[in-house]
């Protein structure tokens, strides 16, 4: 996944989210489904979320989100419940999208801190070097 488009799909899958849990409540004339969505899921679309839970591999998050969808699913009808199935695929694509982006600025973060260590390795070297000739008697 190319970094520079991740923002791009964010906002696709946000506007698919949005218009699938929108489009619901009048065609099942329940709101459960778009109530679902804003108090829930419309942070989570809006911008990237759990940093630090995907740089170390840590589900909980997601899992949390699936299972307050899977308990919403009982008070579904039909209609609501592929609604909600197509919505929890959104939500792992989303999910999937933040873990990338997470692992990415990860590793453009880390020239960040390798670079400058290696410098101060080869300078550290380097006065080691001129040190050992220096008190062995090589440099006289």
């Amino acid at each position: 996944m190319p970094f520079e488009r991740i923002p791009a799909i964010r906002h696709s899958l946000k506007v698919q989210a949005e218009t699938l849990a929108l489009q619901s409540a009048p065609e099942s004339r329940s709101t459960i489904l778009a109530d679902f969505y804003l108090r829930r899921l419309k942070d989570f679309f809006d911008s990237p979320r759990h940093f630090w839970p995907h740089v170390f591999e840590v589900r909980r998050p997601l899992n949390r989100l699936l299972q307050e969808s899977g308990d919403l699913n009982r008070y579904l009808g039909e209609k609501d419940r592929v609604a909600l199935e197509r919505l929890e695929a959104l939500i792992r694509q989303k999910n999937g999208l933040d873990y990338h982006r997470a692992l990415q600025l990860v590793l453009k973060g880390w020239l960040f801190v390798h670079i400058p260590l290696t410098y101060s390795l080869l300078l550290v070297t380097l006065a080691h070097i001129v040190l050992v000739f220096a008190f062995s008697g090589g440099a006289r």
